[in-house]
């Protein structure tokens, strides 16, 4: 089965803990999770 692909588009400010959240998710060995970070800096 393919992996799904999801874009999220969030405002900074108010959202950065859920950012924070997928960041330690993808840290995480226990999770079969990866995330890419495209943001604009």
């Amino acid at each position: 089965m393919a992996k799904k692909k999801v874009f999220v588009s969030f405002d900074y400010e108010n959202d950065k803990k859920y950012k924070f959240l997928l960041e330690a998710w993808d840290a995480n060995p226990d999770f079969d999770f990866r995330f890419n970070d495209h943001s604009s800096q």
